[in-house]
């Protein structure tokens, strides 16, 4: 199962782009949990990849592990929603986050490293160029959205947000803005920490376009005189 790694692009691809359009257009609790379960069915397409890749590395079995992980991160972001024990909304935030951040940082990964190491260009890389950054944009809005759900003065809104907007839906309008260098300055970070990531995030998206995609470029140039 997705042994290949353009059937495991083609998989990855469209559940990136439905669970971005997903979780843009969810303003109540259904279209959320919708949101982030597709989200969490491309967690465990990565873990599927993980388990190809190197599972021969590790004693422990990859696919139960990811399963548990996932679980613990699905299961404590509905009790922070739901707000059940209030006293432990953090901790419940923090863990599912950080449970997705890793999963999503290794496919990013990944994607990079397939790009740097790729000696021609082809529909996988072009694939995997794609995926990466989306990768880049979800991780970061992931760490917009623990700002947002802890501190939301951490951001200035010149839109509606009460009734139109969740923090969800601005966390990762902003992080795709903030990666493309939109700056419709709709939304403006004033907390210094949130200001840090925005800057790392839009530097970093600089520099994907102009070494990993370059060189691609570069490499379908070398092929083409060949």
């Amino acid at each position: 199962m997705l042994h290949k790694i353009n059937n495991f692009y083609l998989t990855l691809l469209p559940t990136l782009i439905v669970g971005i359009a997903t979780i843009m257009n969810a303003n109540n609790r259904i279209q959320l949990i919708m949101g982030i379960g597709i989200l969490y069915f491309t967690m465990f397409i990565i873990s599927l990849r993980v388990n190809h890749l190197h599972s021969h590395l590790f004693s422990f079995q990859i696919i139960p592990l990811s399963i548990i992980l996932i679980s613990i991160s699905s299961i404590n972001t509905f009790l922070y929603y739901e707000r059940i024990f209030p006293q432990f909304n953090l901790f419940f935030l923090l863990s599912s986050i950080v449970i997705r951040i890793f999963f999503f940082s290794y496919a990013c990964g990944l994607m990079i490293f397939v790009l740097i190491s790729s000696k021609k260009v082809n529909f996988e890389t072009i694939l995997a160029a794609i995926c990466g950054y989306l990768l880049i944009g979800i991780i970061w809005s992931f760490l917009y959205l623990i700002f947002w759900e802890i501190s939301p003065h951490s951001f200035h809104l010149m839109i509606a947000r009460e009734y139109q907007y969740k923090p969800w839906n601005l966390s990762i309008y902003f992080s795709f803005s903030t990666l493309t260098t939109l700056g419709y300055g709709d939304i403006i970070p004033i907390d210094r920490w949130v200001m840090f990531l925005a800057n790392m995030e839009a530097v970093l998206g600089s520099f994907y376009l102009a070494i990993v995609v370059a060189r691609l470029v570069s490499i379908y140039d070398l092929n083409k005189e060949e």
